[in-house]
Formats: structure tokens, C-alpha cells, sequence
């Protein structure tokens, strides 16, 4: 186990406090969306006997809602999103470029018209 590193706090050297129990979690490699989906659904399924748990621990004597189900895929909905900004970044090299070329031609437009305010 590595040492936490240390803060300087009011020109005092302090090293953060962890209890025992904590536990470090690094960051996991990316995997695949099936594995994604799995990950979820692992989720979903603990997070319920984790809160019951908790509030029989607290002596909370609440219920929860159900869960609402939904009509849609929330996976689908997030690989829309990511395939709509990949879609996005790959057509902003020739938009820009559209744009660019639009300024250049309106200023060589307006350029041509000052040069004939200036002439007459």
C-alpha cells in the first residue's frame, strides 16, 4: 500500500486521514458496452439491499418508491448521444471550413464595395 501524498495546509505538512475500511478504487478499464450493460445491471440489482440495509441499520422507517420502468433503453439512449457528438466532430473540419469560406467571400464583397464608395 503506497502512502497518501501529503497537503500543505497554512504552511503546516498534513497527510489526509483515511479509516481502514476505505477503500481505494482505481479507474477500470474501458470495456465493451455488453460489459457496460452487465456493470448496470449489477448496479440496479445491489443498490436496493444496500438501502434497506442502511436504513435498518439507521432505524429509518421509510419507504421508497419503485423504481418507474421505462419505455426506452437507457444504453440506446447513451449510444445515441455518443454517435450524434462522434457524428458532430467528424463534420466540424468541412463546417468550419464552409464557414471560412464564407467570411473570405464576404469580405472580399465588402472590400469591393468600400473601393467603390471610395472611387465615385
Amino acid at each position: 500500500m503506497t502512502t497518501p501524498p501529503t497537503m500543505r495546509l497554512y504552511g503546516k505538512t498534513t497527510k489526509p486521514r483515511r479509516a481502514e475500511s476505505d477503500t481505494i478504487v482505481a479507474n477500470p478499464p474501458l470495456g465493451s458496452s455488453e460489459q457496460g450493460s452487465q456493470a448496470l445491471e449489477k448496479a440496479k440489482a445491489a443498490t436496493p439491499p444496500a438501502l434497506e440495509k442502511w436504513m435498518k441499520d439507521f432505524g429509518v422507517e421509510a419507504q421508497l418508491p419503485t423504481i418507474p420502468k421505462t419505455e426506452f433503453s437507457l444504453v440506446e439512449l447513451w449510444n445515441s448521444g455518443v454517435r450524434w457528438i462522434i457524428s458532430s466532430l467528424s463534420e466540424a473540419p468541412a463546417k468550419a471550413s464552409d464557414d471560412i469560406n464564407q467570411g473570405i467571400q464576404y469580405l472580399k464583397d465588402f472590400t469591393k464595395y468600400t473601393r467603390t464608395l471610395w472611387v465615385t
